[in-house]
């Protein structure tokens, strides 16, 4: 048996939000880094941060894209996945990203949509994913 989770807290990194686009077969995806402090500070009292992709699909993509901006706390909770690129150059560069399974809005940066349940969550089921 595998198991393959992960749940982080952070804040959204990208300057002008989730970057929110559309499949060829119309389905909405987003995506955006994630800024998460370490839980220990340096040297300099202050905290390092990493920064992860994120992706996500379905409804939750435009609700995320159109309720919140850089610096909106979101809780993530998805899998890891790993995926390789060409870059300009035609050599092999390697990601690892969150895809993304449920995301639950902590700061909302814009006016909320009625479609979120009351305590600010959209949750998307792992049936969801074009995969």
């Amino acid at each position: 048996m595998s198991v393959n989770r992960v749940m982080l807290m952070g804040r959204i990194a990208n300057p002008n939000g989730p970057e929110l686009r559309y499949l060829q077969d119309g389905k909405p995806v987003a995506n955006f880094r994630l800024a998460v402090d370490r839980q220990y500070k340096n040297k300099d009292g202050s905290r390092d941060v990493d920064f992860f992709p994120v992706t996500v699909y379905g409804k939750i993509a435009e609700v995320l894209a159109k309720n919140t901006d850089k610096g909106c706390r979101v809780i993530v909770e998805g899998r890891l996945q790993n995926r390789s690129y060409k870059d300009k150059e035609g050599r092999t560069q390697w990601i690892t990203e969150v895809i993304a399974a449920n995301i639950q809005i902590i700061d909302w940066a814009k006016e909320a949509d009625n479609t979120v349940g009351e305590d600010g969550s959209e949750e998307m089921q792992e049936d969801d994913l074009p995969f």
